[in-house]
């Protein structure tokens, strides 16, 4: 921008061409801490809450969860939830992967129509 100062180049030219770029880190990079819980769950934290019985009580991490059933499950059915917590943890991730896609998708569509 001809004429504009340091701070309007950072703000209106540099933030605006990389938006896209820190959006999609910002959401792959909440999907790598929904992956990453259990090493830190198992390394330095003991989990006995289990499955919440409310939005505001207590709960473990996911994927602490799904480790602790799959390992020590006593019958069929903790295994089955066992799954179930699998298949979240997978929708959870595909979905951030996803919308980080079209987030990242539409603001590159966007900067091509303002140039």
């Amino acid at each position: 921008m001809l004429g504009a100062t340091k701070m309007q180049n950072i703000f209106f030219v540099l933030l605006s061409a990389s938006f896209s770029g820190i959006i999609s880190g910002i959401i792959l990079s909440i999907g790598r801490c929904a992956e990453d819980t259990a090493v830190i769950m198992l390394t330095g934290a003991v989990a006995t809450a289990g499955i919440p019985k409310s939005i505001f009580s207590g709960f473990e991490a996911l994927p602490f969860y799904i480790y602790y059933i799959s390992s020590q499950y006593t019958d069929d059915m903790e295994l089955m939830k066992g799954y179930g917590a699998c298949l979240i943890l997978l929708l959870i991730c595909i979905s951030l992967f996803i919308l980080a896609y079209f987030i990242k998708r539409k603001i590159s569509d966007n900067m091509l129509y303002k140039s």
